[in-house]
């Protein structure tokens, strides 16, 4: 598979976390790439990520794979952490909680841990430039009014580009 990766970083919740400290526990969190994946309906990582953080599913849900098999997969909450640019160009991280669906690891290995799914990628415009391999992602409340049905879900997303900025004075 081609096509943009974003690094993430992916922990339990907030609320998770405080839990684990409270109980005298050291909270985990990991580094991964996840595809941008238009195609995807759901986030989507790697079972193995969800278990090393020491996550239990919250419920199960029905996912058509790539075979095109109906499958019951676990769906987790957890922290997911994209870093992101402000209107002042400057990356800082934006955290937010997911439902994220555990898939099981590929037979051959991937660059990618998951995928980013329409789930997320619905708060956001994403401008891929394909043949430079670049990608933006820019969050709708910084470059106009969002669309009106664009549903509360993930929150705390930045700017990811100056250019939203730019987009705003002009309109």
């Amino acid at each position: 598979m081609r096509g943009p990766l974003v690094e993430v970083i992916l922990g339990p919740t907030p609320q998770d976390t405080q839990l684990i400290v409270d109980a005298g526990g050291t909270p985990k969190a990991f580094k991964h790439f996840l595809l941008v994946d238009t195609g995807a309906q759901s986030t989507c990582v790697e079972d193995s990520i969800a278990k090393a953080l020491g996550l239990n599913p919250i419920r199960f849900t029905k996912l058509i794979g790539v075979s095109g098999q109906v499958e019951d997969r676990p769906v987790y909450r957890m922290s997911v952490t994209i870093g992101m640019k402000t209107d002042r160009g400057v990356v800082e991280p934006a955290v937010f909680t997911a439902d994220i669906v555990g898939t099981n690891s590929p037979v051959t290995p991937q660059p990618f841990m998951g995928l980013l799914g329409r789930d997320f990628l619905q708060f956001v415009r994403l401008v891929y430039d394909g043949p430079k391999g670049e990608f933006e992602l820019v969050d709708y409340r910084h470059v106009s009014a969002p669309p009106p049905n664009i549903r509360s879900g993930w929150k705390g997303i930045a700017s990811a580009k100056k250019k939203a900025q730019k987009h705003k004075r002009r309109h």
